[in-house]
Order: structure tokens, then C-alpha cells, then sequence
């Protein structure tokens, strides 16, 4: 039963008076679900019923809005439940949350208790007292567990307004958006949509949270809030005075602190968008350190060299930032994290490797959202890298009689200075013979066993959707003969293990790490190092795992293949396929385009199911070079 339906029942028998007892047996419920169903109809609809001493009847037809959907798994009901808990700080009576879930109130009593043992970790409590269900624990950590439902239930996109919107009706949400923008805006601050989503919504949760904080007394905030930039001060006290105004509630100063640091981490003044050196740069010497540290020790181990100075501005600010956020606890999202994980996993792995350095230098414990911004400073810094290393070189064939040859030779610099290295420019297709190149470029027909590309005399969009063209499928054609010789060489026939089945992941990287261990693949310590990544951030890639060591390299690389005959749960997603990784330091360079390749392919839910049906070492190993 929803409220929709019984909205729809009132509305065709509105000619007479009914009790609760006759409508819920017309529905085969409890009198007290009516009852239940009804309040609400009656809070909003009170003018179209008409009640007596028989019933109630309609006056008037009840619109119908949007039927809410009754939640049928226990995750749904757990969310639902903890939304009405922690919205507005509430309690909620048991018989009508039983009632309201539609199921008995032992089922309700066993949920009860693994949403208790869920909450531990967010060091809240779940409790009952007169029959009421309720929540106790620090309002801070009441906040990061509503932020993390709301992201949870968005499933890794953007938290929408409308959506806000529903979860606060009392509030003007895209109202109180424009005030920040405002503010921003009035003092030439830019702020990204993410960060600007994240500050509206803790402003909603404390706004939520001020009733049930009224008369407690009001903690002062860091000695540090007094040595707060003051725009961001100002900007904080302009925006919360228009709000207290407006909704009659009042921020503690903690609060106020909190969005303070929020706005100061995320908010870029417009002429800072491009620093251009560090030398004004207000970063402590601890944190500069650390910077140079990282800087050092990626190098080291990937043989990559982020020591660019935009990167490292950029890139200090964003940890300092951050090392404020994590001191003083407040939560932040990263919608992207899931797309980056899947699309750049190497990138991200070197984002978790940082991390890790960052935690055993500052004792603090860092979330994959987290991780994931770090992946977007590292990934910009290595795109511009890779792209410089991944060149073609190309040679044009261009007649000097047609006199266009410097001109093609400039639209093609200016137009793929990405992709290809513009050699030398030549007159006569002879001239070609014994060249080792990518790519030819022509005005002219020719006959060369090299890729070519024709175009006309005078360059235009459709010459350069051709040469983008095959571009792309050179750098794919190169990728996909350099994967495939890599994983011939590092996927053995005795560490494929189709048909097996573990009851977790931890179960799973034992087994498996131990079967590399006894086959003298790796030493002992392999093991804890798998654990140790792990611990970060999970190795998941949608329905693949990847499971390696962090900064740890053996004498030989290899890969151990597992195809389970029933997924395994591992950190957000359900895992069918087992890629466990052992990688030497001279294949550091291979290791990061296989890892690529393999969360590429099998994100394709088609390539996945192919995959999986491939039951032996030969057929599973042909159809995932097929498949690039």
C-alpha cells in the first residue's frame, strides 16, 4: 500500500463517510496504518476532508503528486530510516515505522540491530525508549553520516538541488545558493560546483541541527578562527546573518568555522586561478616538506617528474587545504571518484601511494574522496606528460610547386601539438623510401606501407577529423600490440584460477597472495603489503579487482587471474574477475598502461560476460587481447 493509492481510493468513494476500520479492511492493513498514512494527507489536504462522528469524506478530489515507493531491500529501509533520524534530529514511533515499511516488527527489531552495529563505526548510537527509535552522538558526526546518505543514495553523481530540496523542504535551497554565489561573486571568488554543493550542504544539516542545539552551550572555536583570512570571515558572516534572518535560527560560532575553513579550502580568488611561483605562497615549512618528499619519492618509484612549478603551487595549496579539513573533521565529496578509479586507475593508485606518504608523515587518516582529488592534480600533471612521450612522428608529403607546404606545416603544428612530432616536410613520394616513421601526411597520392593520410591543398575540418582519425587508431593499434606482449609474457598458465569462490575479499587476498607466495613467485612480505593497500582505498574497478602492493616490487612480474563462480563484495561493488598484480621495477612503465587496459575492458558489462565464459587459460587470454 502507498499513500498514493489510498489518496486514490478516498478520492473514488467521496459521496460518503468512512471510518478507518472499514478503509484498511478495504485494503487488507491495520487500522493503524490508515492512521499512519493519514496524518500526512492530513497536514497537507485539511481543507478537502470532511470528518464526523461515521468517518471522514472528501470535499474535494486530492491531486495526486508523486507516489514514494515503499522500500523493499534492507538498504533501502536502512536509508529510509536514517533519513527521518537524522533530518530535523528526530525520533520515529516503532509500530509506524513497522507499519510504514510493511513488515513485522521482529524483521524491524533484526534490522534495528545491524543498522546499530553499522552506526558504531561513526561513533553514534542507535537507541529505542517508548517505543520511539532515535540516534545520540556528537551533532558533528550526526553531520558527516547525513552527508554520507546523501552521496551514498546519489549514487557518485552530483547532488542535485531538487534533491536538496526534498530533503529540506523547509528551506529555500537554490535561494540560499544564490546568497553564497553572491557573496562570492562580491569578492571576486570562484568556486567549482562540487565544493559549492558540499558547503550548501552542511549549511542545511547545521540549519537542520539548530533547534535540538538551542540552549546547549556554545563551544568556542579554535584559537586559530581569529587568524582566519578575513574575505573569508566576512563572506561567512554576511551569508549566515541573511539566513538567521530569514529562517529566525542562529549559527554557533563552531559552525561558522566550520563553513569558514570549507569556503577557505575550495574557494580560489579569479586572479589566483593561475599562480604564477611559489615564492607567495603562505606554506608552512612542515608542509613544504612534505610536498618536496612526495615530489621525491614518486619520482623514485614511478620514474615520473611532477616538479613543474603551476603543479606544485597548485598542488601544495590543495594539500594544505586539505590537512585543514582533515584536522578539524569536516567531510567532503568527490562525485568523480568512481569515473576516476575506473578510467585512470593508474593515476589513481598513485594518487593512494601519495596518500599513504601523507598519513605516515602526518599521523592522519585520509578517504578515497580525498584520494580522488589528489588524482586530479596528479592526473593533469602526468596527461601533459604522456602526451608529450606518446607523440607520432609524421612526415608530409606536400609538392613545393603547390607553395602550401608551410602553410599545411603550421595548421598541422598548431592543430596537433598533442599527438604528433612533424618531422620533416618532403616533395617527391621517393623521398619517402627507408623512413621509419608513424605517420605520412599527403597532398598527393602515394604507395607506402605506412599508415597515410590524404588531404587536400588547402587544409580544412574534414582533413582534420581524418588525421584525428587515425591518430587514434595508430595509439590504439601501438597500445594494443605493446598489452598484448606484456601480458603474454607476465600471465601464467599456473596462476589462472577459474571456478573459485571466496566468502570475502580478505579471504580472497590471502588465498590467492599465498598461492603466488608457495609457487616462489614473491616473498612472505607480499602479503602484508596487499593487505596494507588495501587498507587506503580498495582496489575495486567496478566488477574487477586489482589487488597489488603499494611501493613494493619483486624480481619478477607476473599476474594471478581468478573468474569467481559467485561475486565477492569488495569495498563499493560486487567482483566477478581477480586481477592480482606482483610487478619488478623494470616493467614500473608497462605496469601502468596493463592496469589501464584491464579496468577499461571490463567496465563493458558485454566484454565482462565474454570474459567470464572463457573458462581456460587459452581462450580466457585470446579473448582479452580480442577485446582491445
Amino acid at each position: 500500500m502507498t499513500e498514493r493509492e489510498l489518496i486514490v481510493w478516498l478520492n473514488s468513494n467521496r459521496t460518503k463517510f468512512h471510518s478507518t476500520k472499514s478503509i484498511a479492511a478495504s485494503f487488507g492493513v491495520t487500522t493503524r496504518t490508515i492512521q499512519n498514512y493519514l496524518k500526512p494527507i492530513r497536514a497537507q489536504y485539511g481543507d478537502y476532508i470532511e470528518s464526523s462522528a461515521e468517518g471522514i469524506r472528501l470535499k474535494k478530489c486530492i491531486p495526486l503528486g508523486r507516489q514514494t515507493a515503499i522500500p523493499s531491500t534492507y538498504k533501502e529501509r536502512k536509508n529510509y530510516i536514517l533519513r527521518k533520524l537524522l533530518v530535523g534530529d528526530t525520533s520515529v514511533d516503532m509500530d509506524w515505522l513497522a507499519d510504514r515499511l510493511c513488515i513485522s516488527e521482529i524483521t524491524l527489531q533484526n534490522e534495528i540491530k545491524r543498522i546499530r552495529r553499522s552506526l558504531e563505526k561513526s561513533r553514534l548510537t542507535l537507541k529505542t525508549k517508548n517505543n520511539r527509535l532515535f540516534i545520540t552522538g556528537d551533532p558533528e558526526d550526526k553531520k558527516a553520516l547525513m552527508i554520507r546518505q546523501i552521496y551514498g543514495e546519489a549514487q557518485g553523481s552530483l547532488v542535485s538541488l531538487t534533491t536538496l530540496g526534498e530533503i529540506f523542504p523547509r528551506y529555500d535551497v537554490r535561494k540560499i545558493r544564490g546568497i553564497i554565489l553572491d557573496k562570492l561573486n562580491e569578492q571576486h571568488f570562484y568556486i567549482d560546483e562540487y565544493s559549492l554543493i558540499n558547503l550548501l550542504l552542511h549549511i542545511l544539516i547545521t540549519m537542520d541541527q539548530a533547534c535540538s542545539l538551542t540552549g546547549l552551550p556554545a563551544p568556542q572555536p579554535d584559537a586559530e578562527f581569529t587568524q582566519l583570512n578575513r574575505h573569508f570571515v566576512s563572506m561567512v558572516d554576511d551569508i549566515c546573518g541573511i539566513l538567521e534572518e530569514t529562517y529566525g535560527i542562529a549559527f554557533r560560532p563552531d559552525s561558522k568555522y566550520q563553513f569558514t575553513l570549507l569556503l577557505m579550502t575550495r574557494a580560489i580568488r579569479n586572479k589566483e586561478l593561475s599562480p604564477a611561483d611559489s615564492s607567495s605562497l603562505s606554506i608552512s615549512p612542515e608542509n613544504m616538506e612534505l610536498i618536496q618528499d612526495i615530489l621525491k619519492q614518486v619520482n623514485d618509484t614511478y620514474s615520473i617528474d611532477l616538479g613543474d612549478m603551476e603543479f606544485i603551487v597548485a598542488f601544495s595549496l590543495h594539500i594544505q587545504n586539505m590537512l585543514i579539513r582533515l584536522r578539524e573533521k569536516i567531510a567532503i565529496h568527490n562525485p568523480l571518484l568512481g569515473s576516476i578509479k575506473v578510467t585512470s586507475p593508474f593515476i589513481y593508485d598513485i594518487a593512494v601511494y601519495i596518500s599513504n606518504i601523507i598519513q605516515k608523515k602526518m599521523n592522519v587518516d585520509i578517504c578515497e574522496d580525498e584520494i580522488a582529488y589528489i588524482a586530479l592534480h596528479v592526473g593533469a600533471r602526468i596527461e601533459a606528460r604522456n602526451r608529450a612521450r606518446g607523440k607520432l612522428r609524421t612526415i608530409l608529403v606536400c609538392p613545393q610547386y603547390y607553395s602550401y607546404y608551410n602553410r599545411h606545416f603550421e595548421q598541422l603544428t598548431s592543430s596537433f601539438a598533442d599527438d604528433i612530432i612533424l618531422e620533416s616536410i618532403v616533395t617527391n613520394p621517393e623521398e619517402l623510401k627507408g623512413e621509419q616513421v608513424d605517420l605520412v601526411i599527403a597532398t598527393i597520392p602515394v604507395d607506402i606501407p605506412l599508415p597515410c593520410v590524404r588531404i587536400s591543398n588547402f587544409f580544412s575540418e574534414e582533413d582534420k577529423a581524418n588525421i584525428s582519425a587515425v591518430i587514434a587508431q595508430i595509439k590504439k593499434n601501438k597500445r594494443h600490440e605493446k598489452i598484448g606482449s606484456i601480458l603474454q609474457k607476465i600471465m601464467r598458465r599456473e596462476l589462472f584460477f577459474p571456478d573459485v569462490s571466496y566468502p570475502s575479499r580478505d579471504d580472497a587476498i590471502k588465498d590467492m597472495g599465498r598461492r603466488l607466495i608457495d609457487g616462489g613467485f614473491v616473498p612472505e612480505e607480499f602479503m602484508a603489503k596487499l593487505l596494507e593497500r588495501e587498507q587506503i582505498s580498495p582496489s575495486n574497478f567496478d566488477a574487477i579487482a586489482i589487488p597489488h602492493p603499494i611501493d613494493y616490487y619483486t624480481d619478477e612480474s607476473v599476474i594471478s587471474v581468478a573468474l569467481l563462480e559467485k561475486p565477492v563484495r569488495w569495498g563499493t561493488s560486487d567482483v566477478y574477475i581477480i586481477f592480482m598484480f606482483s610487478v619488478s621495477r623494470q616493467d614500473l612503465a608497462e605496469y601502468s598502461d596493463v592496469f589501464s587496459f584491464l579496468a577499461g575492458i571490463c567496465h563493458s558489462e558485454e566484454n565482462l560476460k565474454k570474459l567470464r565464459e572463457s573458462r581456460t587459460y587459452e581462450s580466457f587470454l585470446a579473448t582479452l587481447l580480442s577485446l582491445g
